[in-house]
């Protein structure tokens, strides 16, 4: 229940702090399941990046099913928004795409559900708040009119165009026709492995007993005398590279520039 849905949350002539992305269920223990994983349904979603939120939602059609694995709320919510207060009883998980910065790297977000009714449909799908645009690392350019997501800026898009779902599909099947060249989504890829690998101190004992069963006795053993012998390689933590500096010298006056690595619609 709400006492308004999200309007524009716009800057002059026209542009809005919002963008696209394909959004799907991702759950999690804990979370009410509608369907097997693999079957939450993809869709074409409008986000808007609020900066006046202090929580993320999600809207829903309350005559349709929630296709959205969620939990429900021990204790109703309430959110403060740039368009109003939004009470909410439910909590989903979602997976985000925002293609248009990449088409390989996936966020994810925990946004409050919100139900609406058909003759009350908001202008927006989801809105994301000032800490998960702070965790994504978003940044929302007034001056120069730009929206960056991971050091990948674009410049903001016309409210009009985003209210038509047949110019959001365009969207969408011409980021699909750009394929993100191989060597930037494998690069993407592995940052992702990276930054979600879990960084623990390793037990050398048990590695060896569970991995190496194989091996004989004196075998296991003496593998594990040598990987103690280099503990210090396993404590889970992140070293530093002992290299040369490396310097760029820029031209006076010049901007530097972080984009993707193939064609991207401005429409």
């Amino acid at each position: 229940m709400t006492n308004s849905t999200p309007e524009n949350n716009n800057p002059s002539e026209g542009k809005t702090t919002a963008i696209v992305a394909v959004m799907r269920g991702k759950p999690k223990e804990g979370y009410h399941r509608h369907r097997s994983n693999k079957h939450y349904k993809k869709q074409i979603v409008r986000v808007l990046l609020d900066s006046g939120s202090d929580g993320d939602l999600v809207f829903v059609d309350k005559d349709n099913t929630m296709l959205l694995p969620y939990s429900k709320r021990l204790v109703p919510q309430s959110w403060n928004t740039s368009n109003g207060i939004f009470h909410t009883k439910h909590k989903a998980r979602v997976e985000l795409n925002f293609f248009d910065y990449s088409d390989s790297k996936r966020y994810y977000a925990e946004p409050d559900v919100v139900k609406y009714e058909k003759k009350s449909k908001p202008q927006y799908d989801l809105i994301l708040g000032t800490e998960t645009m702070k965790e994504l690392g978003i940044v929302l350019d007034f001056k120069a009119k730009t929206i960056t997501v991971d050091e990948v800026t674009l410049p903001m898009r016309n409210i009009n165009n985003l209210q038509r779902h047949s110019i959001l599909r365009s969207l969408k099947l011409n980021n699909s026709l750009a394929k993100e060249p191989i060597s930037t989504k494998d690069a993407t890829n592995r940052a992702v492995r990276i930054l979600d690998a879990k960084y623990n101190k390793a037990d050398l004992q048990s590695i060896v007993n569970n991995n190496c069963k194989h091996l004989s006795a004196d075998q296991q053993n003496k593998l594990l005398q040598l990987l103690m012998k280099y503990e210090s390689l396993f404590d889970g933590t992140l070293g530093d590279w002992k290299t040369t500096p490396v310097s760029f010298q820029l031209k006076e006056g010049s901007k530097p520039y972080h984009g993707r690595a193939f064609p991207v619609p401005n429409t």
